[in-house]
């Protein structure tokens, strides 16, 4: 992949008519680029111990992580806002969106690790992962086998979620993670997992970014024998309270489609409405932020 920093001589205003006219790969900002955390090559032996510990029944589904997330975890002094509200980081949102999911979907926050792969929480007591604080605070959790762990989990898990934010767009290590997306889907159009792209902020759509993602979904799309507007239908509104309501909506199915659910110990289960609806008390009884006891048809 072509990551573009300065092609057009340093001028932003070119860089950007570049990208519309589809010169461009993504746009890098010089100074985010020399932020971004690059790890050496993994020692194999520690690709294999962090891999065997990674994917023990105690910390791995026995029929593999369901749900894989792809977060830009940065911020700058702006930050941004969803539904109003000023958001320092992209950790924050995404560190939220993956305990909601967690207890949502698998009823507590140790199922949900089993089961989603967010690298943050399942890189951490691995064999090689260490941790670092970042400038606004927050923990981050480094393993030079992150690629390998992450690519491993990416192609089995049956339902993609990215989480596209200002930080997401802005991060090469998500452009990275976009373009494995693009490899998978034309290396295996049929195969039996969905990515679905939830929109977090409201400065998404106006960053120079945004049209170098639709194109690329737009051209993988047609390679693949769809129209160019084909991925349009999984890109869900998650910038405000009662879009991320209409979005978990459609979400749902897909859910119930691909996913399952494996405690520890216990039998294999299917997503159902049913099972959603319980984990949803659970979540309310619980406390967990984004559980409502009056969520119409869902508490109770």
């Amino acid at each position: 992949m072509c990551i573009a920093t300065s092609v057009c001589g340093g001028d932003f205003a070119k860089d950007y008519q570049a990208i519309n006219e589809g010169r461009l790969e993504f746009y890098v900002n010089p100074e985010k680029a020399k932020k971004v955390i690059r790890s050496k090559e993994a020692d194999p032996a520690i690709v294999r111990a962090a891999m065997q510990a990674a994917w023990s029944e105690q910390r791995r589904a026995r029929h593999g992580f369901q749900v894989v997330m792809s977060f830009g975890a940065g911020a700058d002094s702006e930050g941004f806002h969803m539904d109003g509200m000023h958001v320092g980081s992209g950790f924050e949102v995404a560190q939220y969106f993956y305990t909601w999911l967690s207890w949502f979907m698998f009823g507590s926050q140790k199922e949900g690790g089993r089961h989603i792969y967010f690298d943050w929480y399942n890189l951490r007591g691995l064999p090689g992962s260490r941790e670092e604080r970042r400038s606004n605070g927050t923990i981050s959790v480094l393993n030079d086998a992150w690629k390998e762990l992450y690519l491993e989990a990416f192609h089995e898990a049956k339902l993609l979620i990215f989480l596209v934010s200002t930080p997401w767009l802005d991060s090469p290590n998500c452009h990275e993670e976009f373009e494995w997306l693009i490899d998978s889907i034309a290396k295996n159009p049929h195969a039996k997992n969905m990515p679905l792209f939830w929109v977090l902020d409201d400065r998404v759509t106006s960053h120079v970014n945004w049209p170098v993602f639709l194109k690329r979904l737009s051209q993988i799309a047609v390679a693949i024998g769809y129209g160019p507007n084909f991925w349009n239908d999984y890109i869900f509104d998650f910038s405000t309270k009662r879009a991320q309501d209409v979005a978990v909506g459609r979400t749902i199915p897909f859910m119930k489609r691909l996913c399952s659910f494996w405690p520890l110990g216990g039998q294999e289960q299917r997503i159902t409405d049913g099972l959603l609806q319980d984990h949803y008390k659970i979540g309310v009884k619980n406390g967990i932020p984004g559980f409502e006891p009056d969520a119409a048809g869902w508490a109770y």
